[in-house]
């Protein structure tokens, strides 16, 4: 999931590392190079999910829209 503002973007993605099912979050701002990321282990997709539902609905709140991947915008505060 991609969620971006006028200054930010956001990524959340549901991954497998090397042993481990992760939650990885990713930030940074669209007009300089700083960012950061965060990885979380889980232990179930289940677990992935609902986290990263949660994680989507502060951005949502926070006043970021999701992109969607596919090519066009999904603008969620319609």
């Amino acid at each position: 999931m991609l969620f971006q503002s006028e200054d930010r973007w956001y990524r959340i993605e549901i991954d497998r590392d090397l042993f481990d099912l992760v939650v990885i979050r990713r930030w940074g701002g669209r007009k300089n190079k700083i960012h950061g990321e965060r990885s979380q282990v889980v232990s179930s997709l289940a677990e992935a999910t609902a986290l990263a539902n949660t994680y989507s609905k502060k951005r949502l709140k926070r006043g970021y829209v999701e992109i969607n991947t596919n090519g066009s915008d999904h603008d969620n505060r319609r």
